[in-house]
């Protein structure tokens, strides 16, 4: 097997350090070097790649750590067209840069008419994949994504709408996760605000009832995780 070039491997640490510095916050570092990693992949690996597009998704994570939702948006619009182009329109990881790239809109806006649309495309994309291989489109994936179409419903008043696509994905939601988990809490939170202004305040304050319930008990579990976690640590460094 050939030896990678040495300007390959170099890049890869390149990215490396910029993946270190997403977590350190050091966002002027990463920015200096994550461009040469990407130039570097796209000139002896091609363009598109796959290294460069995992590269520059390192880039827009740096940006929309400073908030700089707009700059992130036009990055990951690049890495949406590289993917499409590289796997192909049914991929799943073309859904993957959709689901960044809407959500990067919707932090610049709310409201904009482009999110919802591209991700019902990208829950038609993972659904199909799910068919094909249950390992690689997980429900979970779907749930979430469902759970964000509700979600945007919500906040542009669809009551009736946003119901409906949140109930499907509580019910996916708990295949996943289990009833007592933190994304079936936001999902019923959600479900309480949209069916409050329905009509149904009772079922609305079960609804967040429950969400407590769920948030108490799941702090609750992690907190004796992590207790036993560290028992047994100590009982391995005694």
């Amino acid at each position: 097997e050939a030896a990678e070039p040495d300007s390959v491997a170099l890049a890869r640490t390149y990215e490396l350090f910029g993946r270190q510095c997403v977590g350190l916050g050091k966002f002027e570092s990463g920015m200096a070097v994550l461009p040469k990693a990407i130039a570097m992949f796209e000139k002896h690996l091609g363009r598109p790649c796959a290294e460069a597009i995992t590269a520059r998704q390192v880039q827009v994570s740096l940006l929309s750590n400073k908030r700089d939702y707009r700059a992130a948006a036009d990055l990951q619009s690049v890495n949406l067209a590289q993917a499409k182009e590289l796997y192909g329109p049914e991929h799943f990881q073309v859904a993957v840069e959709m689901v960044s790239l809407a959500t990067l809109w919707s932090s610049i806006d709310a409201t904009d008419a482009r999110v919802l649309p591209i991700f019902r495309d990208a829950l038609g994309i993972y659904q199909r994949c799910a068919a094909r291989d249950p390992n690689k489109a997980s429900m979970g994936a779907i749930a979430n994504l469902r759970g964000s179409i509700g979600e945007g419903l919500l906040l542009r008043q669809r009551y009736a709408e946003a119901k409906a696509e949140l109930e499907a994905a509580l019910v996916e939601c708990e295949r996943s996760f289990g009833h007592v988990s933190l994304p079936a809490a936001r999902i019923l939170n959600n479900l309480a605000h949209a069916i409050q202004p329905l009509g149904d305040n009772a079922g609305a304050l079960a609804m967040m009832e429950e969400v407590i319930r769920i948030i108490d008990e799941v702090w609750d579990r992690e907190q004796a995780e992590r207790a036993t976690f560290d028992h047994n640590l100590g009982v391995m460094l005694a």
